[in-house]
């Protein structure tokens, strides 16, 4: 069965994080980087409750922005 965007987004997440412990030195940067990967899932999961077509369109966008950032 194929995965879900949600949960290819926390996989994608969990390696960002994994690869990011192992990184020395630029903490700011793996911060960073960890919380721009770990918002997409949390973006696709906020759009699965949206109020409107617009506002599920809106927070699958800021998903998108969040993996363009990653």
């Amino acid at each position: 069965m194929a995965k879900t965007s949600q949960e290819l987004a926390i996989d994608l997440a969990v390696e960002i994080s994994n690869v990011c412990e192992s990184i020395k030195g630029r903490s700011e940067y793996t911060r960073q980087l960890i919380r721009s990967s770990s918002s997409i899932s949390a973006n696709i999961a906020e759009a699965k409750y949206a109020e409107s077509n617009a506002d599920f369109i809106h927070k699958l966008d800021i998903a998108l922005k969040g993996a363009s950032e990653t």
